[in-house]
């Protein structure tokens, strides 16, 4: 069976711990199935993705705590806490029942020995999930051995540059670190990479040049609205020599942007796009350290 007609299982979950903790208390959980050619709009997807909000009382003689998430945690949106991390007798359920209707929904979904999971990173979320399928002497449905990372895809997606497929901006009321939510978008932005993939096209950064001669450059890609040649090029150099002047702390607003795949503008001119530009030139020395040291820039 092709990679693009496998069933995707999209995993995430929220913790009281820090990424080496897998033993921490889970308050909640989500996941979704989909075909890897399917197509969907994010709205469908947040729609249908299932969410288990776990009760905290049953987890904490077992489990682990760490004060700085928790801490943490008090400083998030009250609509994100509400649903991911406020007790509610009405809601919470206890971890067994959570896991046993996580699996039944695999079950129902078809998911197999063949089906790949995937998470945001492999050292949070599946080492959690897999501790506390083993403290109730639970065995999952999926395959721990099928586990993969999008982070990992979409890096090696853009020949290295970034860990994120950039969408231009999250969709309207998404909700950071709410468990239901992260799932639908991690899962929107896998269904595109998929089609990518099914298609055999060559991705690369816009402005930059594909690698090891893969595929055709798609006709988006040949024909780039967003970057800068000649006199516009010179004006953008110098609006970003201007900002980035003002001190480290726009430097660092960039950098954020630049990490969760966002537009970043200055004077209504996209930085990425333009960045790959003044690598490609000679002005700097590599995008990344064009984002992270604005010395390069400031010395081209």
């Amino acid at each position: 069976m092709s990679f693009s007609k496998k069933k995707h299982v999209i995993i995430d979950l929220e913790a009281l711990g820090g990424i080496h903790e897998s033993d921490t208390i889970i308050t909640a959980i989500s996941a979704i199935v989909v075909q890897g050619s399917s197509e969907e709009s994010y709205s469908d997807i947040l729609a249908r993705t299932k969410f288990w909000k776990l009760r905290i009382s049953d987890q904490e003689y077992t489990r682990t705590s760490n004060p700085e998430t928790v801490a943490w945690w008090e400083g998030q949106a009250q609509e994100v806490k509400i649903q991911c991390y406020i007790p509610d007798l009405e809601r919470d359920m206890h971890p067994r029942d959570v896991l046993l209707q996580l699996n039944q929904y695999l079950l129902d979904m078809g998911v197999n020995d063949g089906s790949l999971v995937w998470t945001r990173g492999t050292a949070y979320d599946i080492p959690k999930l897999l501790s506390l399928y083993t403290e109730y002497g639970i065995k999952p449905v999926f395959n721990s051995w099928n586990v993969c990372d999008s982070k990992t895809a979409f890096m090696v997606r853009s020949n290295g540059t970034t860990t994120q497929y950039g969408l231009g901006g999250n969709p309207a009321g998404f909700q950071k670190h709410n468990a239901m939510h992260d799932t639908a978008l991690e899962t929107y932005k896998l269904l595109k990479y998929f089609k990518e993939v099914e298609a055999g096209a060559a991705i690369k950064p816009k402005g930059g040049e594909a690698k090891g001669g893969v595929g055709k450059p798609t006709a988006a890609q040949k024909h780039d609205p967003t970057s800068l040649e000649g006199e516009d090029f010179l004006k953008f150099r110098e609006a970003v020599l201007k900002r980035l002047a003002e001190g480290n702390a726009y430097t660092k607003d960039l950098t954020e942007m630049w990490n969760e795949g966002l537009p970043v503008k200055v004077k209504s001119l996209h930085i990425r796009n333009s960045l790959y530009k003044m690598r490609d030139a000679g002005l700097i020395k590599s995008v990344k350290s064009g984002l992270y040291s604005h010395w390069e820039l400031m010395n081209g």
